[in-house]
């Protein structure tokens, strides 16, 4: 009895023992848990910051990029409008002068009728004029027959 007596303390002892170091190890690994938590929270921490940071740059460049392709394309945009606008120039007195031309060319084709009837009551007139030429030819020669004879008649008064 007393081997089982003094077994039964050894185990007992044993088992304290046992107890004891398992919950060291506890408190040692729930001290470690709690460093590599708070450790964790530090670096998630600095990472944020770090992140932040770096969001904080990237945003200022890309805004300065933005802000410089603004400025270029309002530079841009400027000359554009200005072309358009001489474009339009252009464009609208085509306009004026199509519309004027167009109405000159409806007129076109009653003046080029009036030309051509001015022209043959020319010709008609012509025609006429050239009878009365002949007329006048026939007339003119008579009248100088005339004159002769009354110039040879009046020369034969006065010579006798």
């Amino acid at each position: 009895r007393q081997y089982l007596l003094s077994l039964s303390d050894s185990l007992y002892t044993r088992n304290e023992m046992t107890s004891d170091w398992l919950r060291e190890k506890i408190k040692e690994t729930e001290k470690r848990l709690q460093t590599s938590e708070l450790n964790y929270k530090l670096q998630k921490a600095d990472l944020t910051k770090v992140f932040d940071r770096k969001k904080e740059s990237m945003t200022d460049i890309f805004e300065g990029k933005i802000d410089a392709r603004r400025k270029i394309n309002a530079k841009q945009d400027r000359g554009f409008q200005k072309i358009m606008d001489e474009e339009n120039k252009i464009v609208e007195a085509l306009r004026k002068e199509n519309k004027r031309l167009r109405g000159e060319n409806s007129r076109l084709p009653k003046q080029i009728n009036d030309v051509k009837h001015s022209i043959e009551d020319l010709e008609n007139a012509n025609e006429e004029i050239e009878g009365h030429l002949e007329s006048l030819g026939k007339f003119t020669k008579k009248l100088e027959r005339d004159h002769e004879r009354l110039q040879a008649s009046n020369n034969k008064c006065r010579d006798e």
